[in-house]
């Protein structure tokens, strides 16, 4: 995966995902890497009011990163997934969802939480139509 970092206020999720997710993109374009997935984002060192944000695009070889973009890949492992419909201000019902599906189970999480961006809001308008993967 290509992905860029950036620590942000949880006020600014959705503008900055606006700007990572296109840089990693034009990189993969620029070196070629194949696409192999959707657009991701990844959410790390999580408080009440900032978070991490590895935001990027899935590539089907190893791409090496350059500046800002960095090459990594998600952790192996098992994990709990659901498809969100819906406009991203209501993501939080589907992790809470999960969460208590996981207690339920018995589970508890062992890893950082992400989304992967099935409907590109940029080409949907209507957020009512919008579809996330999380994890």
């Amino acid at each position: 995966m290509l992905f860029m970092r950036k620590r942000v206020p949880t006020t600014e999720i959705g503008e900055t995902l606006g700007q990572l997710i296109p840089g990693a993109y034009g990189h993969a374009m620029k070196t070629g890497a194949p696409l192999a997935g959707r657009p991701f984002c990844r959410y790390r060192d999580v408080n009440q009011a900032e978070m991490t944000l590895e935001a990027g695009v899935a590539v089907a070889a190893a791409t090496a990163g350059e500046g800002d973009v960095l090459a990594g890949t998600l952790p192996a492992g098992s994990v709990v997934t659901t498809i969100h419909s819906g406009p991203y201000d209501r993501l939080n019902e589907a992790y809470e969802a999960l969460a208590e599906w996981m207690r339920e189970q018995g589970l508890k999480p062992a890893g950082d939480l992400w989304e992967a961006y099935i409907t590109d809001s940029g080409e949907e308008p209507d957020p009512v139509n919008w579809k996330t993967e999380v994890n």
